[in-house]
């Protein structure tokens, strides 16, 4: 609060709510899609009289949230990485840290010729 200010309470926020937006759809409409995937794959159809017993229903929602949520963090987990960098990083010296600097640094890192002799 000295150095920042307010600012610095909501440093990120930003980010968050571009990134949870569109993460939020992606995981809803992949977990729909597997859902419509397997029951298909599983043989039901549009045929009404068969109906899934209830193991067969949480494996399958359990397995198309797998999926579902596997895709959404494979997407969205950089960008997040990124926007939890800038909310902890303090100020260096050179101004409050942006976005391109912040997201170039781990960039810089694992492309470095080096890179496997960093660790």
């Amino acid at each position: 609060m000295r150095s920042e200010g307010i600012y610095g309470i909501y440093r990120g926020f930003g980010l968050t709510t571009l990134i949870q937006s569109p993460a939020s759809a992606l995981w809803w409409g992949t977990y729909g899609a597997a859902q419509y995937t397997i029951w298909r794959s599983l043989g039901y159809r549009d045929d009404i009289e068969k109906k899934p017993s209830s193991i067969e229903m949480v494996s399958v929602q359990a397995s198309a949230g797998l999926v579902a949520g596997a895709l959404s963090s494979v997407v969205t987990t950089p960008i997040d990485t990124v926007k939890t960098r800038l909310q902890v990083m303090d100020n260096y010296g050179d101004g409050r840290p942006s976005i391109t600097k912040t997201a170039m640094t781990p960039l810089a890192y694992f492309y470095s010729p080096n890179f496997p002799l960093k660790l």
